[in-house]
């Protein structure tokens, strides 16, 4: 480093490239790592702090430097001219990266050039900074400053813990914080892969746009970070004067600062409640046909805003990759969360532009692989022919299947199909038997235009719960049957309740019922005790089930159900207990409807045993 700055300066000696490269965006990341008590062990944070201090006397510090980012498409060395010398400092998105140092006048000849413009980090600042953390250690972490920014920002609690304690390097090793350190930010694995998720989707891989929060600026596409017209000047995210950081409140006001920054690339989004989020990313692992990579806070602000959500407004492959995700984050909110919660509010509106989009004419989605006896089986039904292109492309499309074969060795065709065209005739049937299996998306077809999805939008229409209520609570959503049951079987109201949910429902947890129907923990074990004296329910303490009363029957799959309720999801047992659709927290159905069911089947002799 001291060698490259000697360079800019006219020194002839050797530069290259070197893993600092990356911090001519803005020192702000490592500044904030030597800073953090939770980042760093005390010999890394050394190391560091001497980093520092070489880069403050460095050109680097320097707020008079003329310092351009380019990006070029061929590996080059070193170059230097009377006007400027270019060094080579890495690679980004198959392009060479350079910092290159100017001292004349004139715009870049590169197209993809930026000028560094200097905000935070002069010799003076890192100097005082450095002797702040060695005189007064590391900061305490303050965990009031994440709350702040997630409240006052699009970024989830998580994710904010993460930028401002500085565990953050590169965003594609975020994964690998220590269980000490996720413990002091309070973040579980599930909430850290989903932050993850979040940040990237807004800052990308580069460890450039991370840089740029803190110090510099952000691009709204974080792949332009190094064009001209991609650069936007947001505030400053660390003080101008060090000390302030190890004020009472420091933290905090670096929060705000960095939610002001935040704002200003992203604009605003729909508010919506941290639980919610949290409980979101719980279980999106179960969502979708295949990966999607959308992390929860995307999806809530998706069901929260459906009317601005660009990936229900486009073609692209955020559409198509995410509207099965976006079909089981509908009914798990349905399902799994309060009357109004924003994110619930939406539901029905996503819905309906799902509907809209997949009944565009225009709209191809892709299937699988298929072989060419599946080929000639379409034909046969439909009575169209392969057409084949004078460069050997054969092609199939009836107006529904569209299927292509490019001369593959083991006979495989690309199979894609028109939603629009997608109904119940023997048509889509064959397309079902050809399509089944890897990302076999034709039953989230299937149900959106059901009557069971016509029955969830009905549900949410009505609005009938009561604030917070929840759609799960048998004595808000089925209160005749509750008293039906209870007549029936002897019981109280709160055990009938509990019954029903025990008896239907794929996720009855302690925790699940007591929130659901905001009972304390002595009323669930009363109804729960009044169900095993009768032997309606059994007691079993079942590996991950989170809950120890069942109803009598066969536990079956992973993470687990009861082997009576299948058909009420429209479950199937497979080879060895394997259930392959078991979503447990998505619902096909209504859950009133659910509930009804489940009671028609006890009582004409099918109960559970």
């Amino acid at each position: 480093m001291p060698v490259v700055s000697a360079h800019f300066g006219g020194d002839s000696g050797p530069a290259h490239a070197a893993t600092w490269g990356e911090y001519v965006h803005g020192i702000g990341p490592a500044v904030v790592r030597a800073a953090s008590a939770l980042a760093l062990s005390d010999p890394d944070r050394k190391l560091m702090l001497a980093f520092l201090d070489v880069w403050a006397e460095t050109v680097f510090a320097e707020r008079t430097a003329r310092l351009w980012v380019v990006t070029g498409e061929h590996k080059e060395g070193v170059r230097a001219d009377a006007a400027r010398t270019r060094v080579p400092i890495g690679h980004v998105r198959r392009a060479w990266r350079f910092v290159e140092c100017r001292r004349a006048m004139g715009g870049p000849a590169e197209v993809h050039a930026t000028a560094v413009e200097f905000v935070w980090g002069d010799t003076a600042q890192l100097r005082e900074f450095t002797r702040l953390v060695r005189e007064r250690g590391p900061l305490q972490w303050n965990s009031e400053a994440p709350r702040v920014l997630a409240a006052n920002s699009t970024l989830s609690q998580a994710a904010a813990a993460i930028l401002l304690s500085g565990c953050i390097d590169r965003l594609r090793y975020v994964e690998v914080l220590t269980t000490q350190q996720r413990k002091a930010l309070d973040i579980g694995v599930a909430e850290l892969e989903d932050a993850a998720d979040e940040l990237r989707d807004h800052l990308g891989d580069e460890f450039g746009a991370t840089a740029a929060l803190f110090t510099r600026g952000l691009p709204a596409d974080p792949a332009r970070l190094w064009e001209p017209d991609g650069m936007c000047v947001l505030a400053d995210a660390l003080p101008e004067d060090p000390a302030d950081l190890w004020q009472p409140g420091g933290l905090r006001r670096m929060a705000h600062r960095v939610a002001d920054a935040w704002i200003e690339r992203l604009g605003c989004r729909p508010i919506v409640p941290e639980t919610t989020r949290a409980a979101m990313a719980a279980v999106q692992s179960d969502f979708g046909s295949g990966y999607c990579g959308t992390s929860a806070a995307d999806l809530c602000a998706i069901l929260a805003a459906p009317q601005t959500a660009q990936v229900l407004l486009d073609d692209g492959h955020g559409f198509v990759d995410c509207w099965t995700t976006i079909v089981d984050a509908c009914r798990w909110a349905y399902s799994h969360l309060p009357e109004g919660d924003p994110v619930r509010a939406g539901v029905a509106p996503t819905l309906g532009r799902l509907r809209a989009r997949l009944r565009d004419p225009g709209l191809v989605l892709k299937m699988r692989l298929v072989r060419e006896p599946d080929i000639q089986a379409l034909s046969q039904l439909t009575g169209v022919t392969v057409t084949e292109s004078s460069q050997g492309r054969r092609r199939y499309d009836d107006g529904l299947v569209i299927a292509s074969y490019w001369g593959d060795d083991k006979g495989y065709w690309d199979l894609e199909f028109r939603p629009a065209s997608y109904d119940f005739t023997a048509h889509s049937d064959l397309l079902r038997s050809v399509a089944g299996g890897y990302r076999d998306e034709l039953p989230y077809l299937d149900w959106l235009f059901d009557p069971d999805c016509d029955r969830i939008l009905a549900r949410l229409a009505a609005a009938d719960l009561p604030p917070g209520g929840f759609e799960t609570d048998p004595t808000l959503t089925a209160a005749d049957l509750v008293a039906e049951v209870a007549d029936k079987l002897g019981l109280n109201t709160d055990a009938a309740a509990l019954y029903l949910q025990l008896l239907t429902l794929k996720d009855p947890t302690d925790r699940n019922i007591r929130r659901w129907n905001g009972w304390k923990t002595l009323r669930h074990t009363a109804a729960q005790n009044l169900l095993l004296t009768r032997k309606l329910a059994i007691q079993d303490p079942r590996k991950s089930a989170g809950r120890t009363a069942f109803i009598p029957s066969r536990w079956v799959g992973k993470p687990g159900v009861e082997l009576w309720k299948l058909p009420l999801h429209n479950l199937t047992l497979g080879w060895r207990d394997r259930i392959d659709d078991l979503r447990v927290a998505v619902p096909r159905r209504a859950i009133p409807d659910l509930y009804r069911t489940a009671w028609d089947r006890v009582v004409t002799g099918d109960a559970p045993s």
